[in-house]
């Protein structure tokens, strides 16, 4: 679990802080917009939502962002929705 909140700290650009024993800081993937959420496919794609453009990319398992969204959904920017 702590991995994964990690993951997405680096993600959203949180600034870096002192990490604990074990864990390591790794650059996953860069070029998206506004990471917000994300989820592992089986086969290891990571799905990634993109907040102020309401795009869903793919990094592929080999850690490659997709250049092409799966899909763009509406979204709604104002504030912290």
């Amino acid at each position: 679990m702590r991995q994964f909140v990690l993951l997405i700290a680096l993600l959203v650009g949180l600034p870096a802080v002192a990490l604990p024993p074990g864990f390591v800081h790794e650059e996953v993937v860069t070029g998206l917009d506004q990471p917000v959420a994300m989820a592992f496919a089986p086969d290891g794609r990571l799905f990634v939502c993109e907040r102020t453009t309401g795009r869903v990319r793919v990094v592929d398992a080999s850690g490659v962002l997709q250049p092409t969204a799966v899909t763009r959904l509406q979204v709604s920017t104002s504030g912290e929705r």
